[in-house]
């Protein structure tokens, strides 16, 4: 099962499912309205001619982050980076550029940053700065005494940092000596004019261990610590899951991303869950996800309840031994498959042992609700970390496209060629071809986007704005606005393509320097997002 878009299928929809109506043309001429894009007027480029990734962008682009390297570190006489077959960077460390209110200035790491883009975590100089984008005030996270480490899981958040989404709370892990560690909960001013006081921030002391990884819940109303616990009466195994990085974090790539896998490797991790509005950190044997002022639990039966205080309520049963594809904490609704996962599966001595199973059934639930959706999955054999609450959630289970309603808790059939690009508020986006469409779930109809695209398109996306080689479609107008042939390395969220001079391909990094290209300013607003792309 992978979410959204998938390889070709075979078989077609089911019959019997709700379906969108009406059919696009498969092939439709190029956009003609508006024209070519051009650039947005007076924003200067970023970088240079040459070899240029991008780290990280806010989602309205105030900040990008974007690398190019400007010392020659492996000694051949000349500045390039470029991919090796598996994706790893061959070639000149890239440094980290940071362009901000006008300026852009060489940093040594970018370590993390909330989901507005308003906040920022650099390491400068060897020291941790936070910086209020919006204000430009930068505070010294020094007296904190951050742990500064990271590990090869470069694709996910740094370890030591987390916000919560709506950019109001920063936890910061600090290492003050060997199997020793602290969590500082700190509040982030909501004003720009505000100073924030390090002294208030409010210090938690971790049991002895290891904490590989510190969170947030995107609420904020859980910190939730992974940690291997040091046990005074039996040895410990105290290594990370994945090992520590040697070089510093850079999160640029070229055409495709290279990712480490580690089997296997390191100690039991046990999750120190806490509230954030009594941080006191205790075990949570079987700890799934943050789900409001509750949180996910799983028994070792394969059970899967759901925990406030001291209440429990029962969300799947045992029997079902569900794996979690997706969880909204606002609905407290759970996208399931009944994969009979359990931590200690039953015994099955003296009884015939059941033919093995290869698909398993798709439910929606909650406490007290469970709601077939006629759908099955290969095995996942993991838990999503939650996502935001969209209301169209899409999946690819077998040879057909389904969107899943939240709202309305169904799941709606596409046809078996089509592909879901991306959702937002309740519409979708769907190839179809060499043609587009948003599909439309609150009136459960189809709408042609004028253009076609690339057979094997690039695809980038932010909030409404979403950009299929080589169109970019507004979501809520439904309709392309913009043809741009280069295709972008980031989308803002007013729909504004930073684009670089030559893209990548297999081989070589985007060419520099980057260029914001403008889109027609629309006036339709709408709920949030997610994205998925081949």
């Amino acid at each position: 099962m992978t979410v959204g878009p998938a390889a070709d299928p075979t078989n077609g929809p089911r019959p019997d499912g709700p379906r969108p109506d009406g059919t696009p043309p498969t092939t439709s001429p190029d956009v003609s309205s508006p024209a070519a894009s051009t650039d947005t007027n007076g924003a200067p480029p970023l970088g240079t001619a040459g070899a240029i990734g991008l780290e990280a962008m806010a989602p309205d682009g105030r900040w990008v982050a974007y690398c190019q390297p400007t010392t020659d570190t492996n000694g051949d006489g000349e500045l390039a980076v470029s991919t090796d077959a598996r994706g790893a960077l061959v070639g000149d460390l890239p440094d980290v550029h940071l362009s901000l209110g006008g300026e852009v200035t060489r940093i040594d790491e970018l370590l993390g940053h909330d989901d507005s883009g308003r906040w920022l975590v650099i390491r400068d100089d060897d020291k941790p700065w936070l910086i209020d984008s919006r204000s430009g005030e930068r505070t010294d996270l020094s007296p904190l005494a951050p742990d500064l480490r990271s590990d090869e899981l470069f694709e996910l958040a740094h370890r030591s940092f987390a916000f919560d989404a709506q950019g109001t709370r920063l936890l910061v892990l600090s290492h003050p000596g060997k199997h020793r560690y602290e969590a500082h909960l700190l509040t982030l001013p909501s004003r720009s004019d505000a100073r924030l006081d390090l002294t208030k921030a409010r210090k938690i002391q971790l049991p002895p261990g290891e904490v590989w990884r510190a969170e947030l819940a995107p609420d904020g109303s859980w910190l939730v610590l992974h940690a291997l616990l040091k046990h005074a009466d039996r040895p410990t195994n105290l290594q990370w899951p994945a090992p520590p990085r040697t070089e510093p974090l850079r999160r640029c790539h070229g055409a495709f991303k290279h990712a480490g896998a580690w089997a296997q490797r390191g100690g039991q991790i046990t999750a120190l869950l806490a509230s954030t509005r009594d941080p006191n950190p205790r075990p949570t044997p079987g700890f799934v996800m943050p789900v409001g002022d509750g949180w996910l639990r799983r028994e070792r039966n394969g059970r899967l309840m759901l925990v406030r205080g001291s209440t429990q309520k029962q969300v799947a049963s045992e029997r079902c031994g569900a794996r979690v594809l997706h969880g909204d904490p606002t609905r407290e609704l759970f996208l399931i498959s009944c994969e009979h996962y359990a931590l200690d599966p039953p015994k099955t001595e003296g009884r015939k042992k059941a033919p093995p199973k290869y698909r398993f059934e798709l439910y929606l639930v909650a406490p007290g609700f469970v709601g077939d959706l006629q759908a099955d999955v290969a095995a996942t054999r993991l838990d999503r970390p939650p996502k935001g609450s969209p209301r169209l959630v899409p999946l690819r289970p077998g040879a057909r496209s389904v969107l899943v309603d939240m709202d309305r808790r169904r799941a709606i059939d596409l046809r078996s060629d089509d592909r879901i690009v991306s959702t937002y508020g309740p519409r979708a986006l769907v190839r179809r071809g060499r043609g587009l469409f948003v599909y439309d779930a609150e009136r459960d109809r189809e709408l042609p986007i004028e253009g076609s695209i690339e057979a094997f398109p690039e695809i980038r996306g932010q909030g409404r704005y979403v950009y299929v080689e080589p169109v970019l479609v507004d979501l809520a107008e439904a309709r392309a606005v913009l043809r741009h042939d280069t295709p972008p390395l980031a989308v803002s969220d007013d729909g504004r393509l930073l684009a670089p001079t030559r893209a990548a391909d297999g081989e070589s990094w985007a060419q520099g320097p980057l260029r914001w290209i403008a889109a027609p300013a629309t006036s339709s607003d709408a709920p949030g997002a997610t994205h998925s792309a081949d």
